[in-house]
């Protein structure tokens, strides 16, 4: 199975950071945002496979410009 970038981007952190200390909460607070931002990947991710019947793009490099390159 393949790593999203989600993944790969908290397999780094806890690589270079290690074991970090952090209170209670601080924990909640991180594992919600870890979770929000593979929900989010997850949805982009089938957006992506859906455009090709909603939007006139060309490729994926021109629908990542039109989804979220800023103008």
């Amino acid at each position: 199975m393949e790593q999203t970038a989600v993944e790969y981007l908290i397999k780094e952190f806890s690589n270079i950071l290690g074991k970090i200390q952090t209170e209670p909460l601080q924990d909640l607070f991180l594992i919600d945002a870890i979770n929000k931002s593979k929900k989010m990947e997850m949805q982009q991710i089938i957006d992506a496979y859906d455009v090709q019947w909603e939007y006139d793009v060309k490729n994926g490099e021109d629908y990542y410009n039109k989804k979220f390159k800023k103008k």
